[in-house]
């Protein structure tokens, strides 16, 4: 007897979300495609937003960069962008929050890899120079009128206040056909801790890559704090400080002078009386950078130390300019060159002096 067949039981359709992958997981529910487009765009705009930000933080390392490009269109473009950006962060100090991060996180900014420390100063009769270094010239460079077809080559270099000093003299040169200026200044550098960014090292490296004639220096305002030479503590003020300084300028010094330039070193401003560079620390400091400039006639120094005094020869934030009106001249902090009217004023007088130096007119 044939065993009767049972029909098979109708059993209802699964529901599709409640289809299971292979392995008994769940699949993931299905996105619609508005939801893909909100997401592009919601990625989009924190994008932006991130890109905004950066640019507005790093704009003044960018203008640099832009700087120290060839000359052309596309450096024209990046400096007529840049310059307004990097004008902002300025005023706000956003630079001086990025460079004192850096700083905090042990970043070493600007720092060239694969460049080889020279030797470190050493004190000699009259504060010495560095072990090795060049003699001086013995007697001055030449310049010729410079022109759209022969250029006069400038390369900017210093700390931050070298920085305020680059964005002055690209307000009065960086359109002038017979000046190609190159900005390779660092923030929070100096001559005193070279374990945080080597300065001879580091020129050598821009000498050799522009070939300069003239090189504007401003160095100084962190400086004034004590260093480790010859085994010995060196304290700011003291003498043993301001011998190894000294020296340390001199190396500086004869750098550019070996490579043919001609050095402008560029004292320090008057300081507020609450910068920590008040009193008789700048003035010192004035006075080593001009010591070691004397006796070579490729190296000149050049003062603004009263350039930013009041008539009655104290500290001032606000100055009148041309037309009598008062304009910011000093950043908040009481350091740092304020922009444009200060950073400009600066200049004018490191531009006089190129001028009257060299016989020549830019």
């Amino acid at each position: 007897m044939v065993p009767e067949r049972r029909a098979p039981s109708a059993r209802p359709p699964r529901h599709p979300s409640r289809r299971r992958a292979p392995g008994g997981r769940r699949r993931a529910p299905y996105v619609a495609p508005e939801g893909r487009t909100l997401a592009a765009g919601r990625a989009l705009l924190v994008s932006l937003a991130a890109f905004g930000i950066w640019l507005a933080l790093d704009a003044r390392q960018l203008y640099t960069s832009a700087g120290a490009s060839p000359l052309g269109a596309r450096r024209s473009v990046a400096l007529a962008i840049l310059t307004p950006i990097a004008r902002v962060q300025e005023f706000f100090g956003l630079d001086r929050v990025v460079d004192g991060a850096n700083r905090a996180l042990g970043g070493r900014a600007g720092v060239t890899p694969g460049v080889i420390a020279l030797p470190p100063a050493t004190a000699g009769h009259g504060g010495g120079r560095a072990k090795g270094a060049a003699s001086p010239p013995t007697t001055a460079n030449s310049f010729l009128q410079p022109s759209a077809a022969h250029p006069l080559s400038v390369l900017d270099v210093g700390d931050s206040i070298g920085i305020d000093l680059g964005y002055g003299l690209q307000d009065l040169l960086g359109t002038t056909r017979s000046v190609e200026l190159q900005s390779a200044s660092v923030g929070n550098t100096g001559l005193a801790n070279p374990a945080y960014y080597d300065w001879p090292a580091n020129l050598s490296v821009e000498l050799a890559r522009y070939h300069p004639q003239v090189v504007v220096a401003l160095f100084g305002g962190n400086d004034w704090q004590p260093f480790i030479a010859e085994g010995r503590r060196a304290d700011p003020g003291s003498s043993f400080w301001l011998q190894q300084y000294t020296a340390r300028l001199r190396q500086m010094v004869d750098l550019v002078t070996a490579s043919g330039a001609h050095l402008f070193w560029v004292g320090l401003p008057i300081m507020s009386p609450s910068s920590g560079l008040a009193g008789s620390v700048a003035p010192s400091l004035n006075a080593a950078f001009a010591a070691a400039c004397s006796g070579n006639p490729n190296a000149s120094y050049v003062s603004i130390y009263n350039l930013f005094a009041s008539p009655t020869g104290s500290y001032a934030q606000f100055l009148p300019d041309a037309s009598g009106n008062l304009v910011e001249v000093r950043d908040a902090d009481g350091v740092h060159i304020a922009p444009p009217a200060g950073d400009d004023r600066a200049a004018a007088a490191v531009v006089r002096a190129i001028e009257s130096t060299l016989h020549i007119h830019l």
